[in-house]
């Protein structure tokens, strides 16, 4: 399509910018990865499997970066690391898109608001603050997005939630709201404002904003077992338990050690970091309603009026659509081999098997749930119908920050949920990739803008500027 807006990003192989890259294809993009000469076939293919193009360009050389970069409606950046990436090879590439006329930059700031910090409390925060000014200083229009912490955190590296002991730790005050964003959120809300050219220069979201206390009560609700505050100290202790751990293991080169971990923490709990007047209303969802996925467009395509819903063209260019998710994701894991997204190619015991859970998913494993996201399939008088069709298609806490126990404990593996296939199967939860029957610590959904990452049957939802 010649109306496709060209998006040069870097940082594709990384994990928030591999997000990025995904969601920007998906709002249908031209997205040229940038990415070093001499990438092995393996790190291409994968980067290829996002739905993006990976050009390759010399991350120290202005002029190679900036021919890579030319005719792009934006340049976004999802680099991470320390000055040498944050300062160094992303000021080569917003210099690259100055000297290119790109009119538009998104800096590396996914961050909580690092600009009501004073200088020395946190080293990424300070390099961040230091790139800031000098991309205000540039001749070109761009916008940073400040997110609060990752919710993918609560974890490893905000330890916060202690499932031994039944405790979520706090610092200084167990009221201290704290704002958090999943970063598939992120990705989604910062491809919205890549291709809006009227986004301001901050952008502030959270897609929830919780104490330590509201924590508790939510892993109560989702556990079945009663979880508490529990103080860990004040912020000037926790200033001397940083000071120490510099001391002890200082890693000056590594980009997250502990003590860079307790920076974060201290400012979020200080409540110096919080953000304030959110853009997250921006970019509102659009679903894909009972009506929309009734009416005579959609239709067309899928009598079947539901997702998903696979368009694309015969070699004859003529329209080819497929309608069921197995079909689809076999589709789409034979275009491209290399990305090994299906089994081996020529390996018959492997693509038998793999046949063998896919169908055991979906004829099983789906149906199991499909009362709670289509319950009017299941309700015989059609005067009910509407109503059930109004209910929301799982069942939220009062917080709407975490799922109900039932289908927690069926989307986090600990419990079975009838799967006896011998090969392992991975399934998605908030805390990484578990396998069945192992227990993943249980961490609370973020809401608002994060519905977007919600896969529900029958609802389809993307970004798009509010009026």
């Amino acid at each position: 399509m010649a109306d496709r807006p060209i998006i040069a990003l870097a940082g594709a192989g990384g994990d928030l910018g591999g997000r990025i890259a995904r969601a920007l294809a998906a709002c249908g993009a031209d997205v040229r990865a940038l990415v070093r000469p001499g990438l092995k076939d393996e790190e291409r293919a994968r980067i290829e499997a996002l739905g993006v193009t990976p050009v390759s360009a010399d991350p120290a050389d202005v002029n190679d970066m900036a021919r890579a970069v030319t005719g792009a409606a934006c340049v976004v950046s999802a680099l991470n690391g320390l000055r040498d990436v944050m300062i160094g090879r992303q000021g080569v590439l917003l210099d690259a898109a100055v000297k290119a006329d790109v009119p538009r930059f998104i800096p590396s700031d996914y961050a909580a608001d690092f600009t009501r910090t004073p200088r020395g409390r946190n080293r990424n925060f300070d390099l961040r603050r230091e790139f800031m000014a000098r991309v205000d200083a540039a001749p070109i229009r761009a916008t940073s997005i400040l997110n609060g912490a990752f919710l993918d955190m609560l974890g490893a590296e905000m330890p916060i939630i202690q499932p031994r002991i039944h405790r979520v730790l706090y610092w200084h005050d167990a009221d201290q709201i704290l704002d958090f964003t999943s970063k598939d959120d992120v990705a989604a809300y910062a491809a919205a404002a890549t291709l809006d050219d009227t986004a301001p220069r901050i952008l502030r979201i959270a897609g929830d904003s919780v104490s330590a206390r509201d924590i508790a009560t939510t892993m109560s609700s989702v556990t079945g077992e009663r979880y508490r505050p529990l103080w860990a100290g004040t912020l000037g202790s926790l200033g001397m338990v940083i000071r120490l751990a510099k001391l002890v293991g200082p890693q000056p080169d590594a980009a997250f050690p502990p003590w860079q971990g307790m920076q974060y923490m201290r400012d979020q709990f200080s409540g110096r970091v919080r953000l304030v007047d959110l853009d997250s209303g921006r970019y509102e969802l659009e679903r894909l309603s009972h009506e929309t996925a009734h009416s005579p467009e959609f239709l067309a395509p899928n009598p079947k009026g539901a997702v998903p819903t696979m368009t694309t063209k015969t070699s004859g260019d003529r329209p080819f659509v497929l309608t069921e998710s197995l079909a689809v994701l076999l589709y789409i894991a034979a275009q491209n081999p290399a990305a090994r997204l299906g089994a081996t190619e020529g390996d018959a015991l492997e693509q038998a098997r793999m046949n063998e859970v896919m169908a055991e998913l979906v004829s099983e494993v789906h149906k199991a749930f499909v009362p709670a996201f289509v319950p009017d399939r299941f309700v015989i008088e059609e005067s009910a119908q509407d109503g059930a069709r109004a209910r929301p298609p799982l069942s939220w806490s009062r917080r709407r920050s975490g799922a109900s126990t039932a289908i927690w404990r069926a989307a986090t593996g600990s419990c079975s949920i009838g799967v006896r296939s011998p090969m392992p199967i991975s399934m998605s939860c908030r805390g990484g990739w578990r396998t069945p029957r192992r227990r993943c610590p249980p961490i609370p959904m973020s809401r608002g803008i994060s519905r977007s990452s919600r896969l529900m049957r029958g609802c389809s939802v993307r970004f798009r500027k509010s009026t």
